[in-house]
């Protein structure tokens, strides 16, 4: 049954705020749940999130202990891309040239996003594991080796940008 509450009373206001305190309350203890699940899955090497690029998951609507993941094509020429970058004999540029004449969706901007994931090597990590590096059960595109030497290529040759200040006033 739904419940009138009279807001032009100083009763009715406190009603009111009750009302929103106990969503508030609610919603954060749903969120604290979803964050330990989420983590204890990934300390378990599930990814319970969408594949990266070069990836498929099979079993999309299922907990992430069942996910099924395949290689796609894109996958198998990425694992190219890694191959160019490790042999150090291809510009960043050039290599994102090459994958995109294959049909692989990258950009300049994507490339050091995509390149330096650690999940192209079969292993899972993120914020809610401390970056801690955790063995995967999906299969690797590359192999631990290339992609460290992938790592070092990139640390050779970082990118000085303009750091990003958001005003609040």
């Amino acid at each position: 049954f739904p419940v009138t509450i009279d807001t032009t009373t100083a009763i009715g206001r406190l009603q009111e705020n009750f009302f929103h305190l106990l969503n508030n309350f609610d919603d954060s203890l749903k969120s604290e749940r979803t964050i330990i699940n989420t983590r204890e899955v990934m300390e378990k090497g599930y990814w319970p999130y969408a594949p990266p690029l070069g990836y498929k998951n099979l079993k999309k609507k299922h907990r992430a202990c069942f996910h099924e993941y395949i290689i796609t094509d894109e996958g198998k020429k990425l694992k190219k891309g890694f191959q160019m970058i490790a042999g150090r004999k291809y510009l960043f540029n050039e290599v994102v040239e090459y994958l995109r004449k294959r049909g692989v969706s990258i950009t300049i901007k994507s490339f050091r996003h995509i390149f330096s994931n650690p999940f192209y090597a079969g292993y899972v990590t993120g914020k809610l594991v401390g970056g801690k590096l955790i063995k995967g059960h999906h299969p690797s595109i590359i192999d631990l080796k290339t992609f460290l030497a992938v790592q070092d290529v990139l640390n050779d040759n970082p990118v000085a940008g303009v750091p990003k200040v958001s005003r609040h006033d």
